[in-house]
């Protein structure tokens, strides 16, 4: 269950960080950015791990909704690392 409400978690953010403006912008409405739950899908996805059992197809399903989660830990760390790399941190 906690797996599942990882999962939602993660599929929001990236909805709600590329699908969502790219609809608005080809229905050519006014958009409004809409943060969505950050850091709470990897911390989710951290603890259903050790609640789960060993198996492959959870281990790369967990993988995949970490890439997803746009309001994660890891893309966190990658838009850190891009920005002190640019110089504007």
């Amino acid at each position: 269950m906690l797996f599942g409400f990882a999962a939602l978690i993660a599929v929001t953010n990236f909805h709600l960080s590329f699908v969502r403006p790219l609809y608005f912008r080809w229905k050519k409405k006014e958009y409004k950015f809409i943060s969505g739950l950050p850091a709470i899908g990897t911390i989710a996805l951290i603890f259903s791990g050790f609640l789960l059992p060993p198996n492959l197809y959870l281990a790369c399903s967990a993988l995949l909704l970490v890439v997803l989660d746009t309001g994660g830990l890891p893309w966190f760390a990658v838009i850190m690392l891009v920005e002190w790399l640019r110089g504007r941190a």
